[in-house]
């Protein structure tokens, strides 16, 4: 048997009752089932993280970076009278 450890959540009653009806119907437990579903999404959430960082990798591996702090004060002098210039 793999290491397990118990995990509480709350959610919402509606969601229990259909997790307990997909248990009877697959002969699993809810626990297994809800584990798998957990594995499938931190997987899939991995997955995706990990395609963001590299498509942002690959945007700027030669191009200009500008931290976020400084384009967000750049925005919010758009539209004043003292709309500064763009950070560099």
């Amino acid at each position: 048997m793999a290491d397990t450890s118990a995990l509480t959540v709350e959610v919402p009653t509606e969601v229990v009752a259909r997790l307990e009806e997909l248990a009877a119907r697959t002969g699993q437990s809810t626990s297994e089932l809800t584990g798998e579903a957990l594995a499938a999404y931190l997987a899939f959430q991995e997955s995706e993280l990990a395609t963001i960082q590299d498509a942002v990798d690959a945007d700027t591996e030669d191009a200009p970076f500008v931290e976020h702090e400084k384009v967000a004060a750049w925005l919010r002098t758009w539209g004043t009278e003292r709309e500064s210039r763009p950070p560099t």
